[in-house]
């Protein structure tokens, strides 16, 4: 099923790039002298990455549980024998 390899693959990337973004803006945190002036670049705080970092790993994940289940519907329907109408 098309759609469902798709899904996967957003759900997947959206997770990676997220756990980055949280990584990273944890990373300037700690650092302290470098967050005003990606702050002034992004228009972000490192709070507000973190925030983003974890909606879309919420997200990611959530997306991830649909597409398993619509592998799993896609494969009961294949192994279904026909009914007769």
């Amino acid at each position: 099923m098309f759609y469902t390899r798709i899904g996967s693959f957003i759900a997947a990337t959206v997770f990676v790039l997220s756990v980055f973004s949280i990584v990273f803006a944890v990373g300037l945190l700690w650092s302290g002298s470098a967050v005003e002036a990606i702050q002034q670049r992004s228009g972000m705080t490192p709070g507000q990455a973190i925030d983003r970092g974890i909606y879309g790993i919420v997200f990611s994940v959530a997306l991830g549980i649909l597409t398993e289940i619509s592998g799993k519907v896609g494969y009961i329907e294949e192994k279904l024998p026909e009914s007769p109408e």
